[in-house]
């Protein structure tokens, strides 16, 4: 028999919701100042699964952040409220998918383990003691995955100061170049207001002959290149896709300048 004791009534009720589906029936006996659950029937091997697979949403929805938030705190020394809170953003957008490609500690694992460790050896628990001796027995992996949340983070904030700089030369700089067409290919297909096709020679030469730090170090990415380079004073987007990040990285920086367009609006 599995016996789990909750003195917070909110993890008590995010518990019950969580093994509400699983192969167990639960006793659930509230008191004065705690909240028992008792595992009494049920596939045991398949209910006890439920039972670790529960906790750790637990721990995820109702734990990370406030040992997240610690560890920013006293490990890496943050202090500013709004750097810490947007470091938790990051976080709550990378859980529990992060980019792929990336190496991540293997936290939440580590997380189950002990938890399905701890139930292991005994199968009577209160939960706040099992919070600490998971958090005790994660500590090293918590401060790993925070310095890679922290990683994310710098690399979010460059990345939104060249957005900026790109948005700000668009907004000011008059290049002579009033309209641009894309229509969306693979790669982008740019065009001038009269149907010629832009070459990539003409936007070579232009940076070139008006250098601009925005665009100086501009990686030669012919889906966006053209239109940061020419920055024209009205885009329009031909695509019949949704969520195509460049198109909307582009929309994001032109703003008012940017129209979007059916493909079959394409005039050319």
């Amino acid at each position: 028999m599995v016996c789990i004791y909750f003195s917070n009534r909110d993890d008590a009720a995010f518990f019950q919701q969580a093994v509400r589906f699983s192969k167990g029936k639960w006793n659930v006996k509230p008191q004065e100042y705690q909240t028992e659950f008792q595992l009494i029937t049920g596939t045991l091997g398949q209910a006890y699964e439920d039972t670790v697979t529960a906790l750790v949403e637990l721990f995820r929805e109702r734990k990370l952040l406030g040992w997240l938030e610690g560890v920013l705190r006293y490990s890496y020394y943050y202090t500013d409220p709004q750097e810490i809170q947007r470091i938790l953003e990051v976080a709550q957008e990378y859980d529990p998918s992060p980019p792929e490609g990336h190496s991540w500690p293997p936290l939440f694992e580590e997380v189950s383990q002990n938890i399905d460790q701890m139930l292991q050896e005994t199968y009577s628990v209160e939960f706040d003691h099992l919070c600490v001796h998971v958090l005790k027995a994660v500590h090293q992996t918590l401060i790993d995955y925070t310095g890679k949340l922290i990683d994310e983070y710098k690399l979010e904030e460059a990345h939104q100061l060249m957005v900026d700089s790109w948005r700000q030369r668009v907004s000011l700089r008059d290049t002579g170049v009033q309209l641009l067409h894309i229509k969306d290919d693979s790669p982008f297909r740019y065009y001038h207001a009269e149907g010629n096709e832009l070459r990539e020679a003409e936007t070579l030469l232009y940076m070139n002959q008006y250098p601009d730090s925005s665009i100086r170090d501009l990686p030669l990415d012919w889906d966006l290149t053209p239109a940061l380079v020419h920055a024209p004073d009205q885009l329009i987007i031909y695509s019949d896709r949704q969520g195509v990040g460049k198109l909307e990285l582009l929309v994001r920086i032109f703003e008012e300048k940017a129209t979007w367009k059916p493909l079959k609006d394409f005039p050319f």
